[in-house]
């Protein structure tokens, strides 16, 4: 199985994974494309490696844990939290459940976003969330992966779905500026699509 992220310093941003399969996603068709050009234009070599430097400490620390249900993003500082506009919370352990409250950022509306690398649907908003929060100063995005290691396609038994009682995925949950939770399901779903149809060019 392949590893559920990978960095494009090419093109500045942190894609899912998805293998091709039948099927839509509930926002398939709704969600706006951003162009190729579009995901490059106005990326910074400092955006670059920011996200590089860490998505490779998150790795690092991964490699450093000494507890199975210890995450690599419990380790990071918290102005490093803070400061991070789109964060994977649990790219080390894949499928692993994680409160994504603890990683909410104060004074931003905080996207939380539960995906499969095997959902279609999914497959798109990787880059469009990462450049969602790069523009709106306002915005960070904080993913959750609920495939385990070695499950292919939609991992609907997964621990990440049980806990957070999930059935659908991708599944959004929007945290307003003081960490209250304001939306989640289908109307966290339609103000992300409004967010990013009026993403400033």
């Amino acid at each position: 199985m392949s590893a559920p992220f990978i960095f494009a310093p090419a093109h500045c941003y942190i894609i899912w994974l998805a293998k091709p399969l039948s099927g839509e996603g509930y926002i398939s068709e709704e969600m706006p494309k951003l162009s190729h050009s579009k995901l490059k234009a106005g990326c910074s070599p400092k955006t670059a490696f920011g996200s590089l430097a860490l998505l490779l400490a998150l790795t690092q620390l991964s490699a450093c844990s000494s507890s199975k249900e210890e995450l690599a993003v419990e380790k990071v500082s918290k102005s490093e939290l803070q400061a991070s506009s789109f964060l994977p919370l649990n790219a080390d352990k894949p499928g692993t459940p994680v409160n994504a409250e603890k990683y909410l950022v104060p004074g931003k509306y905080t996207i939380v976003v539960f995906f499969s690398p095997y959902d279609p649907a999914c497959a798109t908003l990787g880059p469009q969330l990462m450049q969602l929060a790069r523009v709106k100063p306002d915005i960070a995005v904080r993913t959750i992966n609920i495939n385990r290691p070695g499950i292919e396609g939609v991992d609907w038994q997964s621990p990440v779905l049980q806990s957070a009682q999930i059935q659908a995925v991708p599944h959004f949950q929007i945290y307003d500026t003081s960490q209250n939770l304001r939306a989640h399901g289908r109307p966290a779903y339609e103000q992300v699509v409004q967010w990013l149809k009026t993403m400033p060019n």
